[in-house]
């Protein structure tokens, strides 16, 4: 499995032939390396909660691409509303398959208009990720790590909207990923954070490989 970080909270999952993007906040993210228009082969679109910073340009890209999504049911409807074909309503709790992709809708401590926040737990074969969206650190992620055996947690770590470097360093003791990466930090002033505290103190204290990602670059796990 391939992934890229697009900045802020926005990744590509390439499982070879499925690829699924999340939260892609591009125009007007300073940190990504892309606009909507070059993202052009996506299977599966999903977006945690409908903030600015994380629903971006998610309508547009499932418009001109066809590609699915799923999520809680009254984000959904905001987008069948705005003209997107291919969506699943479900909700927190929910396990739908798209495709050869599994999406598990999972908790997340947080606040939005439209819905609920949530993350996503991602899953092809034996790869699966946890994208915890925007959220405090919570109990949950000790079932999402037990449950779903996660190979690797993409992780908000800046702070203020979020939980910040302590506090993640505690959800990885819990979630138990063979990898970790800091997503959610360092695009506004107030999320800024020393991400080499995070890296050193996931080091120090789980067994966790952490990932510290480049906008733009690819990583093979």
């Amino acid at each position: 499995m391939r992934l890229v970080w697009y900045g802020h909270s926005c990744f590509l999952y390439d499982f070879g032939a499925s690829k699924v993007l999340v939260d892609p906040f591009l125009e007007g993210n300073t940190y990504a390396p892309v606009k909507p228009k070059d993202i052009e082969e996506v299977d599966i679109v999903l977006v945690t909660h409908d903030h600015s910073d994380h629903l971006g340009d998610a309508i547009e890209i499932l418009k001109r691409t066809g590609a699915s999504s799923t999520g809680v049911f009254e984000l959904m409807n905001m987008f069948q509303e705005r003209g997107v074909k291919n969506v699943i309503p479900a909700n927190v709790g929910g396990r739908i398959r798209i495709g050869d992709v599994t999406v598990s809708i999972v908790p997340a401590i947080h606040t939005c208009s439209v819905g609920t926040p949530v993350g996503y737990v991602i899953s092809h074969g034996e790869d699966t990720i946890y994208h915890a969206g925007d959220t405090s650190y919570t109990s949950d992620m000790a079932i999402i790590g037990r449950l779903y055996k996660v190979k690797a947690a993409c992780l908000p770590i800046g702070g203020h909207y979020t939980m910040g470097v302590e506090e993640a360093i505690e959800a990885v003791k819990d979630i138990k990923p063979r990898y970790v990466i800091p997503m959610h930090y360092n695009t506004f002033d107030v999320i800024r954070v020393d991400v080499k505290v995070f890296e050193e103190g996931v080091r120090r204290e789980t067994e966790a490989e952490p990932l510290i990602l480049q906008p733009g670059k690819w990583v093979e796990i």
